[in-house]
């Protein structure tokens, strides 16, 4: 390989890498409950939310 198709396989990782970071951003966003009772229905809120 030469030092551009090098080059070019860090800028392709670093795309894929920030692509990933911004869906992982939208995956890991605080959950409203639907019914506000506690530290237990925050946690099952984010429960649901990660089936499905």
């Amino acid at each position: 390989m030469n030092k551009e198709e090098i080059k070019q396989k860090f800028l392709d990782e670093i795309a894929q890498t920030e692509k990933r970071i911004a869906e992982y951003q939208e995956l890991t966003k605080p959950v409203a409950p639907d019914v506000a009772i506690g530290r237990v229905s925050r946690m099952d809120a984010n429960q649901q939310q990660i089936r499905y």
